[in-house]
């Protein structure tokens, strides 16, 4: 937001506002959740975050940048919890929480190396580039998702 020329305090409000997109993500997507086939909701959610992600970068209005920020979070907290449930469903419960812990430690282990690579790509080539990456990992795992993602079991019972 800096780099856009904004102010510190409006960055701050940015942050503070757009934090409220995980929460209002997870709220709107609770009484669905049920309902839906993970692996068609999940690449939706990919491709929608990968859109938002690029609006946010092309954007110059503090109104547009909060309204797509706190889109992107929305959608990043959906993501999280589908990407949960349907791993949790394509595994067998006696491989279910091993499954579970090690996509979640490489996922942590992605997100501490992803300043290293974000920031210097942020401060040489500026947001659209840092969001174009975003988008193309976004993308390449809706690719994976397409192509090798089983339907998954919603509604169904997991052995």
């Amino acid at each position: 937001m800096v780099q856009k020329g904004f102010h510190v305090g409006d960055s701050l409000l940015f942050a503070g506002i757009s934090m409220f997109g995980p929460t209002l993500g997870i709220g709107v997507i609770a009484p669905f959740i049920d309902r839906i086939g993970r692996r068609p909701a999940l690449m939706l959610c990919v491709a929608t975050m990968a859109a938002m992600g690029l609006a946010f970068a092309s954007a110059t209005t503090l109104a547009a940048l909060i309204a797509l920020g706190t889109a992107f979070n929305l959608l990043s907290a959906v993501n999280s919890a589908l990407l949960s449930l349907y791993g949790a469903e394509l595994f067998p419960t006696a491989l279910r929480a091993s499954a579970t812990a090690a996509a979640w430690a490489v996922g942590r282990a992605v997100s501490a190396l992803v300043p290293i690579v974000l920031l210097p790509l942020l401060g040489t080539y500026g947001p659209l580039a840092m969001f174009a990456l975003i988008a193309a990992a976004l993308l390449a795992a809706l690719a994976l998702i397409a192509a090798f993602g089983p339907p998954g079991l919603a509604g169904r019972a997991i052995e």
